[in-house]
């Protein structure tokens, strides 16, 4: 079981069964990445939510997307799951009485540190990065929002 590694264009990451390659953002930088493991009840969740397969770089890139829209100078340099992700589903009864997913929400809770401001501070913040996948009985209407909320 892998626990803790640094994540890096070229380094490799994720499961406690495999090793999935991860693509990282082009700058030659590092995020430290602890305890992602703790996703594996979501593994098969994942995929529904649009957002690839190379989990967890493309939560790791959500993150600091996030954190640069609100400050330009932002940089993520450690991202620990601190507790296992929540899955959420919804399902709708069709007229036969079965029944398909409509709606699906993982949450991803962290602990992250990021650097910031013309001092380089280091801060450290407790957060949820939510998906949210709707519309998925059909084709054509499904969206994928994100949340990214900052905990007390």
């Amino acid at each position: 079981m892998i626990r803790h590694v640094v994540l890096s264009t070229a380094i490799a990451l994720y499961s406690s069964s495999a090793l999935a390659q991860l693509q990282l953002p082009p700058e030659d930088k590092s995020i430290e990445a602890i305890g992602f493991e703790c996703a594996d009840n979501a593994r098969t969740a994942i995929p529904l939510l649009g957002r690839g397969d190379n989990f967890p770089a493309f939560l790791l890139q959500d993150v600091e997307r996030e954190l640069k829209r609100q400050h330009a100078s932002s940089e993520l340099i450690k991202a620990e799951c601190t507790a296992q992700s929540e899955v959420h589903a919804h399902t709708l009864e069709l007229d036969d009485g079965s029944q398909v997913l409509s709606k699906l929400q993982v949450i991803f809770p962290m602990a992250i540190e990021v650097q910031a401001g013309k001092n380089r501070r280091t801060i450290r913040l407790n957060i949820r990065q939510e998906y949210t996948a709707e519309n998925l009985e059909t084709e054509k209407n499904r969206k994928v929002t994100q949340k990214f909320v900052v905990l007390k």
